[in-house]
């Protein structure tokens, strides 16, 4: 991620599935699971009622305090859906579905948004900064998971299941764009020494451009599927694509001129330019805006 995000993890309780993995070598851990989730494919027809079970197992590792542990449980789920996909019928597709969803919510990097921006230098973060780098970890690998998801098995899922995972997009997407055109706030967080090391600001480019473009894909692949005929499910996607796109036009508009409105600026004397917090500031803010623009451009 090109910054972070996150509210902080809860370590796993003590004897649960993460507990263990995370005890264990990540090796071992990731072996293990594997082997549950192989096992459960092989008989997928004789275990269904088992699934809630190993979801949970998953879900246990991904909201791990632990990144190994997180990366491990996403490929998990990964590979659950990818050898039970064609195998598995609504009822189970659904309960996939709204576990992803609760994926998304839950690590969502909400405690981003709990600090002052103008808050002094001085301030401690009300966070520890590894919980926060996790979620934002997390939160691009489930949308890659997605990704690879709705390729493979988009026909599987059922329009509810579909939409569901469009629910989770969006708010993948529209935190990590409210996250990114808080500049302030983002100035306040590398002042206060979070993610102090990289040179751009803190941010969460890449989890709104991924979410993003993810959304589009199935929105398009939405407009193409008969199955979305029935009910509403074709009138409710065509209504979030338009509202997208619009979104999106005229956000890249809406910074271009800001762009080019810095451009055309008459160039301050250095030495106060230099010496003004606030300039720099701007600058800053301004440099901003173009990596996000430079982000959106195909």
């Amino acid at each position: 991620q090109e910054g972070a995000a996150g509210g902080a993890a809860q370590p796993a309780p003590e004897g649960t599935a993460a507990s263990w993995a995370a005890q264990m070598g990540r090796a071992t851990c990731l072996q293990a699971l594997t082997s549950l989730v192989r096992l459960f494919a092989a008989h997928v027809d004789s275990l269904s009622f088992l699934l809630d079970d190993v979801l949970k197992i998953v879900r246990s590792c991904i909201t791990h305090d632990n990144e190994a542990v997180a990366r491990i449980g996403v490929e998990g789920l990964k590979q659950l859906l990818k050898l039970t996909g064609v195998k598995m019928g609504e009822e189970s597709w659904l309960k996939v579905t709204d576990c992803v969803k609760q994926l998304f919510v839950g690590s969502m990097p909400v405690k981003l948004m709990t600090v002052e921006a103008n808050a002094s230098g001085e301030a401690q973060l009300p966070f520890r900064r590894d919980d926060v780098v996790i979620q934002c970890i997390v939160q691009l690998l489930l949308i890659d998971m997605l990704q690879e998801t709705i390729t493979q098995h988009y026909e599987h899922i059922p329009p509810t299941g579909v939409m569901t995972l469009l629910d989770a997009l969006q708010s993948s997407f529209e935190f990590a764009q409210d996250f990114n055109q808080r500049i302030e706030l983002r100035q306040t967080l590398k002042r206060m020494g979070f993610i102090r090391e990289m040179k751009q600001l803190p941010g969460l480019l890449k989890q709104e451009r991924e979410a993003l473009s993810c959304s589009l894909k199935v929105l398009f692949q939405v407009q193409g599927d008969a199955r979305m005929l029935e009910g509403d499910f074709a009138a409710k996607g065509v209504e979030r694509l338009m509202r997208l796109c619009t979104m999106v036009l005229r956000n890249y508009v809406n910074k271009e001129r800001i762009l080019q409105e810095q451009a055309d600026a008459p160039v301050p004397d250095q030495q106060a330019a230099d010496a003004s917090a606030a300039a720099q500031d701007a600058e800053a803010a301004a440099v901003e805006i173009e990596r996000e623009v430079l982000g959106l451009e195909p």
